[in-house]
């Protein structure tokens, strides 16, 4: 998936995102099925989501990654996030969405915050 960029540092799989504006239904479809897959991969995930390069994303998107994190808990493992712009991140408070994710200001945070 070129919208993506999965590297492995200890047993967190580090998924970063290159697009900056995710807002087409199918582009919101083939990364959410690669990040499924991620999940499948590897007992228990435990995946970081990098989002410092997002500057925009829709509710499609928003609601894909809830769903990712219900499936990451059901299979015992932790997502967290990353990197958040100002305007993602007070859509995500918005939405309460702080209080059901690990969201942490860099990546060095997060993985630190998933060990």
């Amino acid at each position: 998936n070129r919208q993506l960029q999965v590297d492995q540092v200890g047993d967190i799989t580090v998924v970063v995102f290159h697009s900056r504006r995710i807002m087409e239904e199918k582009a919101v479809q083939s990364i959410s099925e690669h990040l499924s897959a991620l999940v499948e991969q590897s007992t228990p995930p435990r995946i970081l989501l990098n989002l410092e390069g997002v500057e925009s994303m829709n509710s499609s998107m928003v609601a894909s990654i809830v769903k990712l994190n219900r499936k990451v808990k059901a299979a015992r493992g932790r997502l967290a996030l990353c990197g958040l712009r100002p305007n993602l991140a007070d859509t995500f408070a918005t939405l309460r969405l702080d209080r059901l994710l690990t969201i942490c200001d860099g990546q060095e945070e997060a993985l630190r915050a998933m060990e």
